[in-house]
């Protein structure tokens, strides 16, 4: 049983970080379209239509991740954008990469290089592990990573837009008069 909960964090984790990658470049393709442009020669059009493609990807992948019948081909899928993102980090590191790839929005501020490529074995990882774990007992499973990726989802966006947010908190107060 707690390793049937263990396997849901994991998976939990693993969708709330591609849930947060997936929408910031379904909203936002313009930053990691421009670090791509330093690596690839992509036309503008194709090139954000790639960016958005590849956050759906994300995205549905993340979705799959989280349901009991899909889990195991979806670990495949994580994987494989785990590669995806190892290659591209290891092509930003050998080509010396420097505009941020946006990969989490308009917040991360890394180029293409170490992140990506230890975030992609860390994604690639996730296959073997699911693999491993066989049969996955309860339909608690589904329930549970739910609401975890939810949990890891927001607390991730949060964490990633932290800088953006102090500065809306702290822009707009107005002084208090001192009191004597």
């Amino acid at each position: 049983m707690s390793s049937s909960w263990a396997l849901a964090v994991f998976n939990a984790s693993t969708a709330g970080v591609l849930i947060n990658a997936g929408v910031a470049k379904m909203v936002l393709p313009g930053p990691l379209l421009r670090a791509s442009a330093e690596l690839l020669a992509t036309p503008p059009m194709t090139g954000e239509v790639l960016v958005r493609g590849f956050g759906a990807t994300e995205l549905g992948a993340a979705a799959a991740l989280l349901f009991l019948p899909t889990r195991l081909p979806a670990a495949i899928a994580v994987a494989a954008l785990g590669v995806c993102f190892a290659l591209a980090g290891v092509v930003g590191v050998l080509r010396g990469s420097s505009v941020p790839c946006g990969c989490f929005g308009g917040a991360s501020r890394q180029p293409l290089g170490w992140v990506n490529v230890a975030l992609g074995i860390a994604l690639a990882a996730v296959w073997p592990v699911n693999a491993l774990a066989g049969r996955v007992p309860g339909q608690d499973y589904s329930l549970g990573t739910a609401l975890l990726a939810s949990i890891a989802s927001a607390v991730l966006c949060l964490w990633l837009n932290r800088r953006l947010i102090a500065r809306m908190l702290t822009a707009n107060r107005i002084p208090q008069p001192e009191v004597s």
